[in-house]
């Protein structure tokens, strides 16, 4: 298997792409800007994208005259039924939360994870009971500080807890 870059006007979207990706197009526009395009396109013998259509979208918006590609050896059923899979096979997994929590902590900038704030409220901040609820009507609000030092977060903690809040608490990352 052999990646090689196509000019990107070579590469064609398949027509009756069966997934809607305009939604996401941003957040891996932002992805790609952040981390490079290290995820090649698949398209059959055509030139006709099988796997990458939102990458391909977002490459286009960005102004990219070549992508990498993997030209795939299948015929045409074969890449109908690979399209819908690649696109289909994440409704199967699931997070381990407790690891997705240490892993975004640990993360600098949490922009770039493809999260949306109220899903990182969830997952950085479940005592605040967001899980599962309607966020616009049961919602806790919060904020987040980024202090310095250790001593500037206690002193924040120490002037929030003054001011009658009840819920104060700390975290690093």
């Amino acid at each position: 298997m052999d990646i090689v870059k196509k000019p990107i006007d070579e590469i064609k979207p398949y027509p009756h792409n069966p997934r809607r990706n305009i939604d996401t197009i941003d957040k891996v526009k932002t992805s790609i800007k952040k981390y490079g395009f290290n995820q090649p396109l698949v398209v059959d013998g055509s030139m006709t994208i099988v796997v990458g259509h939102t990458r391909y979208a977002a490459a286009k918006e960005l102004g990219f005259t070549e992508v990498p590609v993997i030209v795939a050896d299948l015929d045409e059923k074969q890449a109908r039924a690979y399209r819908i899979m690649d696109n289909k096979a994440h409704d199967f997994t699931r997070w381990d939360v407790v690891d997705l929590k240490k892993e975004i902590e640990s993360l600098p900038d949490v922009e770039a994870t493809g999260f949306r704030l109220k899903e990182l409220d969830d997952i950085l901040f479940p005592e605040l009971g967001l899980i599962g609820k309607d966020h616009q009507h049961n919602r806790k609000h919060h904020i987040i500080v980024q202090c310095d030092s250790r001593e500037d977060m206690d002193q924040v903690e120490t002037r929030i807890k003054q001011k009658g809040f009840k819920k104060c608490r700390q975290s690093w990352f």
